[in-house]
């Protein structure tokens, strides 16, 4: 039964089956490793080169992960090793997008600092502060 399931996309733009998230959509080597908040696979695969940079099929990159996972460990070490943060998923959400939802303003400030724009709306027109339910991230955010 279970080809009868429908899929539909969550807020991150990836693939659910009845509301669970298909492991299989962001399952790209660097992604999984955020995933399970493994630091040191990461600097191990992009020591042996892999693209820190790289989208799954729903544009989610590394940065993505570790920003929606709140891992600001994962997150100072992609950006000092060239992550993107303007990259987007499908939905034009940037990681300053999903940072700012998570909360976590280390983040968002590690974020600000590597030149991500805070100005940048998603494609429903949200900029990060619209989508930031804290009132410490908001405020840093409005200044």
């Amino acid at each position: 039964m279970r080809e009868d399931r429908k899929k539909v996309r969550d807020p991150e733009g990836s693939e659910k089956r009845d509301g669970r998230r298909s492991l299989a959509v962001r399952d790209v080597g660097l992604i999984r490793h955020a995933r399970n908040g493994d630091l040191d696979s990461i600097k191990q695969m992009i020591k042996e080169g892999a693209n820190i940079n790289e989208q799954d099929e729903t544009g989610w990159t590394v940065l993505h992960e570790a920003c929606v996972r709140n891992l600001p460990r994962i997150v100072d070490y992609l950006l000092r090793h060239g992550a993107n943060s303007g990259l987007a998923n499908v939905n034009g959400d940037t990681a300053l997008h999903c940072a700012a939802r998570v909360g976590c303003l280390r983040i968002v400030r590690a974020l600000l600092y590597y030149n991500a724009d805070p100005i940048l709306s998603n494609h429903k027109g949200e900029k990060p502060l619209d989508l930031c339910h804290d009132s410490e991230v908001s405020s840093f955010l409005k200044q």
